[in-house]
């Protein structure tokens, strides 16, 4: 288990983590939220976070990934197959973003929780069924 919440962890030091990662192939949980993180520290960690294979658990929350950062992290959900558990609430990525993020979730046999918190989807009721799995 790994547990950075709250270090302010911002975009440059995904880089010295995105290093660190890619040795800890056997990592089960990792915490990264509220860290500052963005679409570009998120863009350097997608490639360590799809060589985590064990990984249970995953909470990017609060870090202001945006879209690009979502789509980031849905080329990185493919390889995490194990996860069970995914946090990526109040991270601003806009329908697009969680509608990448979902259209990779329907591979994940495992996945029993998956927060979406401060996303409204009032604007895009009726394609809510298309993302849905």
């Amino acid at each position: 288990q790994l547990d950075l919440s709250n270090n302010g962890v911002g975009a440059e030091g995904c880089q010295t983590l995105s290093a660190a990662l890619g040795r800890l192939t056997a990592l089960a949980q990792l915490d990264l939220s509220n860290n500052g993180v963005g679409a570009e520290g998120c863009q350097t960690l997608s490639a360590a976070l799809g060589r985590l294979t064990a990984l249970a658990q995953l909470d990017l929350s609060s870090n202001m990934l945006l879209l690009e950062g979502a789509q980031a992290v849905a080329s990185s959900l493919v390889h995490l197959q194990l996860l069970a558990s995914l946090n990526l609430g109040d991270n601003k990525m806009g329908f697009e973003g969680y509608t990448a993020i979902a259209q990779c979730l329907g591979q994940h046999p495992h996945l029993k929780d998956f927060w979406l918190e401060k996303f409204c989807l009032e604007e895009h009721s009726e394609a809510v069924t298309c993302v849905a799995w």
